[in-house]
């Protein structure tokens, strides 16, 4: 089932959070909304599912706390997954910039993945190709213009 288009990312938020503490945050704003008048009905999170949570909060499984010991906490982000896709754009509109926790939290729409790597970025050296090496010469220039390796044969190893 794809919950692409019913699922809000929602980041910048505590990392002592909980889901129980999201959803309450979440309640909490529409119930407010609702009362002002500028939402006519209540918000409705998924239910729970075995392998996809309706609240998930990415943690950072190897932070370590000042014990020394390895817990997991928050990286400060979340995906919360709506039953009306149609709230989507609601609720972005209700929650974006709220202080939670004394952080304004940013409230996005889930981005597709598509597998692709984002271009740009990386290391490409030099506008010849390759490493320059020292001043004295060095071991620098194109691969190409370096001299062909000779050719080895299975003798030689014989």
């Amino acid at each position: 089932m794809d919950n692409s288009n019913k699922t809000l990312f929602i980041k910048n938020l505590a990392y002592t959070l909980t889901e129980e503490s999201l959803k309450d945050l979440i309640v909490a704003e529409f119930t407010a909304a609702q009362e002002a008048g500028t939402v006519d009905h209540m918000i409705n999170i998924a239910a729970d599912e075995e392998k996809n949570k309706a609240v998930f909060i990415l943690k950072d499984r190897n932070y370590i706390n000042r014990e020394g010991v390895n817990v997991p906490r928050s990286k400060g982000m979340a995906f919360v997954t709506l039953e009306n896709p149609e709230d989507l754009d609601k609720a972005i509109e209700i929650l974006n910039g709220k202080e939670f926790e004394g952080r304004a939290i940013v409230v996005e729409k889930k981005r597709e993945f598509t597998g692709e790597r984002p271009a740009g970025g990386g290391f490409r050296g030099n506008r010849d190709g390759g490493f320059r090496g020292n001043r004295d010469g060095g071991n620098g220039g194109n691969w190409e213009r370096r001299a062909p390796r000779e050719e080895s044969s299975e003798e030689e190893y014989a």
